[in-house]
């Protein structure tokens, strides 16, 4: 999967369930509970996914970072 897709799986999965926890604050008439849960759950779902996201592209092979000292 390309890094542009992933970058954008990741966004959705973070914006969707605030989106639809507001649908539903709206549907049953509540001021904010279930955006605010659906944001608590789509940052944890988020960050879990850049989590492992970031573990699998530390052990691909030939992809090694360069660090440059500068020397400041």
């Amino acid at each position: 999967m390309e890094l542009g897709s992933l970058a954008t799986t990741i966004a959705l999965e973070m914006v969707v369930p605030i989106l639809l926890g507001y649908w539903i604050d709206r549907w049953l008439g509540f001021s904010a509970l279930f955006a605010i849960l659906g944001g608590i759950a789509g940052l944890t779902g988020g960050v879990w996914h850049l989590v492992r996201l970031a573990a699998i592209l530390s052990r691909q092979p030939g992809k090694k970072h360069q660090h440059h000292d500068d020397g400041s």
